[in-house]
């Protein structure tokens, strides 16, 4: 008993060197947790926090289901857009500063 107890506490606080046979074994059973699991469990059936499940509903029932793919695919570029848009005016802003304490 006092064998299995020390394992387990040794496995949960991952307290096998790297290169022991042991910490090649934990790696394995976590790639194929990774790799093997079945992606069903963790959807989430919620529609975005940024969208109401009403409005959701409402355009998915306006529009056949390529028009809602094409609608997603537009506004995830846009949202990628406004992301890169705010990320170079942010970097600008950090630029500056240093540039000027240079010259």
């Amino acid at each position: 008993m006092k064998i299995v107890v020390s394992t387990l506490k040794k496995v949960l606080f991952w307290s096998y060197d790297r290169g022991t046979w042991q910490y090649d074994v934990l790696c394995v059973l976590i790639l194929a947790f990774i790799f093997l699991t079945p992606n069903g469990p963790f959807r989430s059936s919620k529609a975005p926090a940024h969208i109401s499940a009403s409005s959701a509903a409402a355009q998915a029932g306006d529009r056949p289901p390529a028009a809602n793919q094409r609608q997603e695919s537009k506004d995830s570029k846009q949202q990628n857009q406004q992301a890169s848009g705010r990320l170079a005016h942010t970097a600008s802003n950090v630029v500056k500063p240093i540039h000027s304490r240079r010259q």
